[in-house]
């Protein structure tokens, strides 16, 4: 971090509050602090740098380097790494074939392990998915008929 460049990013972001002591106060950040910042005598750790960006509403990037875009609103993101945009997940699916599958246990009177379970909510996941077909109760049934035949 180029600490020339940050005071001056920093000053910058500053300067739209009221005051120093408002911007500080805003960010939870002593203003003494803020001082030895724009002084260049100090630079911020990654709590005071991430509390700055976000009472300013600027990407941490931009604030640390200069890099990137100045708002944070504009800094385009990856998709987390097990978001529906990225694996295709459809949590409406897993949500209807778990109640079916709690339901037909219940009517069942039927035990399956946490462990059993989490493997036949994902095999029929993976089969409702790959079908596109509407959830059929009745094979559920069968479903949990062969893992408590088999547990």
């Amino acid at each position: 971090m180029n600490s020339d460049l940050f005071k001056e990013r920093l000053q910058l972001i500053i300067s739209r509050e009221k005051s120093r002591s408002a911007f500080a106060k805003k960010c939870g950040v002593a203003e003494s602090l803020l001082r030895n910042y724009l002084g260049g005598t100090s630079l911020p750790g990654m709590d005071k740098l991430i509390a700055m960006t976000e009472a300013a509403g600027v990407s941490i990037d931009w604030l640390a380097t200069g890099e990137g875009p100045m708002r944070r609103d504009q800094v385009e993101r990856a998709p987390e790494p097990y978001s529906e945009e990225r694996i295709g997940w459809d949590p409406e699916l897993m949500t209807e074939i778990i109640q079916k599958f709690e339901k037909a246990l219940t009517d069942r009177k039927a035990y399956v392990s946490p462990v059993e379970k989490g493997k036949m909510y994902a095999k029929l996941y993976e089969f409702y998915r790959a079908k596109k077909v509407k959830i059929d109760a009745d094979e559920v049934q069968r479903t949990i008929k062969l893992v408590v035949n088999q547990s």
